[in-house]
């Protein structure tokens, strides 16, 4: 076959410009438009955090860690609550008076009013709790809130 019998197939197909640019016509556009968004796709997907710079838990839910350093106002073992009179957390909140989920019993019972504390704060999901409780010292129960307002939970 000679190569002018190709001709009318190659015209069905592409617009030929200045004797020489081949443009693909509608259809082959199409047929290329998903291919091109699927590597578009798959290139943003890579592009994303890696997993040692991601902040969720294996669950699926964000969470953080921060220790904090307070005096304890009050605490209500029915609740598994206390107020604590904190200070700054850094990168996180200032110093403020707040209540907290105790959800062990053995760190509850460590909260007596004036006691002083260093713990861990774990948020999860907009959810905060203290765990890992340590007596630092005894000291007045607070009765005023701190100069930086406060808030309660």
């Amino acid at each position: 076959m000679s190569p002018s019998a190709y001709l009318p197939s190659l015209q069905k197909r592409y617009i030929v410009m200045n004797n020489s640019t081949y443009f693909p016509s509608t259809q082959d556009g199409r047929r290329l438009l998903m291919p091109l968004l699927l590597c578009l796709m798959i290139g943003l997907t890579a592009c994303g955090p890696t997993a040692s710079e991601s902040t969720e838990a294996p669950s699926g839910l964000s969470s953080s860690r921060h220790e904090i350093r307070g005096i304890v106002v009050s605490a209500n073992e029915e609740a598994k609550e206390a107020i604590i009179d904190h200070e700054e957390i850094p990168d996180l909140m200032g110093a403020m008076r707040m209540g907290f989920s105790i959800p062990t019993a053995a760190d509850l019972e460590k909260l007596k009013p004036g006691t002083k504390i260093k713990a861990t704060l774990v948020m999860e999901n907009n959810t905060m709790w203290i765990e890992a409780v340590e007596v630092t010292g005894q000291g007045e129960v607070p009765t005023t809130e701190p100069a930086g307002g406060g808030h309660a939970h």
